[in-house]
């Protein structure tokens, strides 16, 4: 589990959200068995929020809900997006309300990184460029086929878009995302 390698490199106050009651159910045992249990772990509806956790889950339709539960630094998808895509009823909608609640759930210059096997750096970027722009992609193992080469997946790190009426547009670079890495307590992502 991705959340729980984070918090093997020291980082805290972490959050998992899901939509799925049994989903956090698997996460918390598989947490406990990994070493982590003094940490309390439960599923709770989107209107309730868990104290004083190492690493703290909440059930949250990232498709449906229109009021945020709190802000965060970073999100981190790795399927998420991809199962929504997915998904025969509507997805074009779903995609488009999930891309709106990922900006809400960050704070203004929040970085968002998603995994996808279904899309390229390229349609990603094009997708939440409303909203985000790209810091970084991170290289992936690539294979040829047919005389083109591809990756088997992408990786992709986005900062949220600020728009302040009174400073006009904040432009974000490479710069601002290093800057944010080396205040992150010397931790790796």
């Amino acid at each position: 589990m991705l959340l729980l390698e984070l918090a093997k490199e020291k980082f805290t106050n972490l959050t998992g959200i899901d939509y799925s009651e049994s989903a956090i159910e698997l996460a918390s045992k598989i947490s406990s068995t990994q070493g982590f249990a003094d940490i309390s772990f439960k599923g709770i509806n989107f209107m309730q929020l868990m104290a004083k956790c190492f690493v703290e889950y909440q059930v949250y339709d990232i498709i449906k809900e229109t009021s945020i539960l709190d802000t965060f630094n970073i999100a981190l998808d790795k399927g998420t997006y991809d199962a929504i895509c997915l998904d025969p009823e509507d997805s074009k909608s779903k995609r488009i309300t999930y891309k709106n609640n990922i900006a809400k759930l960050l704070i203004d210059d929040g970085l968002f990184i998603i995994t996808s096997c279904n899309w390229t750096d390229k349609e990603l970027a094009e997708f939440f460029k409303s909203h985000f722009t790209v810091l970084a992609s991170i290289p992936a193992p690539s294979f040829k086929f047919g005389g083109k080469t591809g990756s088997l997946v992408s990786t992709i790190v986005f900062q949220k878009i600020l728009l302040r009426a009174r400073k006009g547009i904040l432009v974000v670079d490479q710069t601002t995302f290093q800057n944010t890495l080396k205040n992150n307590s010397g931790n790796k992502f």
